[in-house]
């Protein structure tokens, strides 16, 4: 075969999960450890003219987890899940979806294969352009400045000619061309592009204009070559805003918003886990779309891309960016300490390399997260870490300070990076990553679950800067549970359904907070009735009670809420959760409610005492309503017919 001429082959293979020897016509030419990283071999040596056979063995998970954890120097917690999650141990030892092994909404099942839709493939040009993404900033106030970085794989230096164009729809290209030198060390190279900002729109989350992108492309050509790769770009500004609350300076208490395009952003939203939980399916086009499209219709501008599970495929950014749906992106880390030996800081170091260069150029990325919990899992004691506290706070430092946030600042200075959610923002960095309390409602974001009180009462919740996490469990509906289950287990109480509720609680606050505003029942259907009602409005409220602390600073500090991102929105198989759409994709009656709590413009009423009601309206629009007329009708429970009849004249 002509290809054999080249002085090098290489095999190229994308999501390899995750333990794995890699055999080219029986003969060993690499492993994997890593389910994050795109690996490339060099097997010139071992291919052949006409057929090559390419053979993977796979390590169980399982086995190769307890082995490197059997090797660590001191135990690095969890060291297994509890009991009810009917889980695997040693997760967090090897770089694999952490919710593969179970969590408490889904199953373990430790997967092995490849699981990326691209292919192995062999590169056998002399030239690949691998990667490319693209640097905004604002020039001057009439234009921008678009510089675009292409990654290729080089074994020497490579000079040509590196060429971007910017399409722009009924008026042409903007071109720039500039001479340079690949060098093999580096494999990048840089071409920037003066936009005036007349020539294009701005690109907005949805509910606040339009998403409009536009086609660059780089072509880079030598004497015999010639490569090029092209992807969406939006020009819009993101900031997250961590500004003094105090006019005098002396509490320190600090805002924490999103700007995009100079404009406040109340994030609504959700938390995304994987699609599914066997991980190639999470690029399964239809399930991907619908759910995304579903987020939209629901008045979504954010999701959080949540740490235990995968980077998500290149449809779900290109799909966000083309919605309107901002992306809160965690690293895959959660609710674990973990290992920070020198193998492991490498392979996150390319893990976290190969993942931003991928990302970063989507409009969409908003916000780059070290982790999921670890830092309040760290200080509050979760897994009996405070007689080595020093140890464990010095291996976080190492991974998410010292090893990810350098490289993710340098390959992208303009997006905030924070260690961990939930955090206490840039107020962290004084008490050097770890916070005394990292759950601080006057700084950063919070995680809020109560799982005893009334949730359908607002007094019961906190009033922080940004609710990244709150939910409330319910059961996905009937027929969604006969999709896994005979009819006959499908009755309250029965083995199969309890086995399917990993929560450490079991059902008991289910039912204890259904009973608060509901009335009880023993058969299945009605249970899955009411919990789905308990949860509607349950998160009905504190969402409505978030959007009212949009512009309200109390006595202590508190408030200036500016975003509300329940848990979680989706499903990875039929069973009790928290989610809000389940695993057939059927709409939970939170979903429903969502599409109005979300509403650009709402009015959220407020029981202040027996006898006194607060109407607060809350709008997200850009221009002011005057004169709004709203009308309040009183009912009682026993009739239709409303007992009393009102109508306000606002203006907001």
């Amino acid at each position: 075969h002509s290809d054999l001429r080249y002085e090098q082959i290489h095999l190229v293979l994308h999501g390899v999960d995750t333990v794995s020897e890699i055999y080219i016509n029986e003969k060993l030419v690499g492993n994997t450890t890593n389910m994050f990283v795109r690996y490339r071999f060099d097997v010139k040596n071992v291919v052949k003219v006409g057929l090559n056979s390419l053979y993977v063995n796979f390590t169980s998970p399982i086995a190769a987890s307890r082995r490197i954890a059997s090797m660590l120097p001191y135990k690095v917690p969890v060291e297994c899940w509890p009991n009810v999650y009917h889980g695997e141990c040693h997760i967090n030892k090897i770089r694999k979806m952490q919710a593969s092994f179970a969590w408490d909404w889904g199953p373990a099942f430790p997967s092995v294969g490849l699981w990326s839709q691209q292919i192995p493939c062999f590169s056998v040009n002399e030239l690949q352009l691998n990667l490319l993404f693209s640097r905004l900033f604002q020039e001057m106030a009439e234009y921008w400045r678009l510089t675009a970085r292409a990654w290729f794989d080089v074994d020497s230096d490579v000079t040509g000619t590196l060429a971007g164009q910017l399409l722009i729809p009924g008026q042409g290209y903007i071109r720039s061309e500039t001479s340079v030198t690949i060098k093999s060390s580096t494999r990048e190279g840089r071409v920037v592009l003066i936009v005036p900002k007349s020539k294009v729109q701005l690109w907005w989350p949805n509910g606040y204009g339009e998403q409009k992108l536009y086609n660059l492309t780089v072509v880079f050509k030598t004497e015999s070559e010639t490569v090029s790769k092209t992807i969406e770009v939006g020009f819009r500004t993101v900031e997250v805003m961590e500004q003094p609350v105090d006019e005098d300076l002396s509490k320190g208490w600090r805002t924490f918003y999103f700007n995009v395009n100079n404009v406040p952003i109340f994030a609504k939203g959700s938390n995304w886990i994987p699609s599914d939980i066997f991980p190639e399916q999470n690029t399964n086009e239809e399930r991907v779309t619908r759910l995304l499209t579903d987020c939209k219709e629901s008045n979504f501008n954010m999701l959080r891309v949540w740490g235990g599970g995968v980077y998500e495929s290149d449809l779900f950014y290109r799909l966000c960016d083309r919605l309107g749906i901002l992306v809160w992106q965690d690293m895959m880390f959660a609710c674990n300490m973990y290992p920070a030996d020198e193998a492991f800081l490498r392979s996150v170091s390319t893990e976290i390399e190969q993942q931003v260069q991928r990302l970063q150029h989507h409009p969409s990325v908003a916000i780059w997260s070290g982790n999921n919990e670890n830092e309040l899992a760290l200080r509050q004691n979760w897994y009996n870490t405070a007689s080595h506290f020093t140890l464990y706070k010095h291996d976080y430092v190492s991974l998410y300070i010292k090893t990810i946030k350098p490289i993710v600042e340098s390959l992208d200075p303009q997006r905030s990076y924070f260690p961990s959610s939930p955090s206490n923002g840039i107020e962290t960095k004084e008490e050097e990553y770890i916070a005394s309390d990292p759950q601080s409602n006057l700084y950063g974001d919070v995680h809020y679950y109560n799982y005893l009180g009334n949730l359908w009462d607002w007094r019961v919740f906190p009033k922080p800067r940004f609710a990244s996490e709150y939910g409330v469990q319910s059961l996905p509906a009937y027929s969604t549970l006969l999709n896994a289950m005979n009819i006959s287990e499908a009755v309250w109480g029965s083995e199969l359904l309890r086995w399917k509720q990993h929560f450490p609680g079991g059902f008991v606050p289910l039912i204890w907070q259904i009973g608060f505003n509901l009335p009880t029942a023993t058969d299945l259907k009605d249970i899955i009735y009411l919990s789905q009602i308990n949860q509607a409005m349950s998160i009905k409220t504190e969402t409505e009670h978030y959007r009212s602390m949009k512009s309200t600073t109390l006595s202590t500090g508190e408030g200036l809420t500016m975003g509300a991102l329940y848990w979680q929105l989706n499903d990875v198989w039929e069973a009790p959760s928290w989610s809000s759409i389940d695993y057939l994709g059927k709409w939970k009656m939170l979903h429903y409610h969502a599409k109005d709590f979300f509403a650009n413009v709402i009015i959220s009423a407020k029981l202040e005492s027996d006898d006194q009601l607060s109407l607060i309206v809350v709008s997200d629009l850009l221009v002011a309503v005057p004169e709004a007329q709203i009308f309040i009708d009183v009912y009682n429970w026993s009739s239709f017919d409303p007992i009393s009849c009102h109508k306000v004249t606002a203006s907001f």
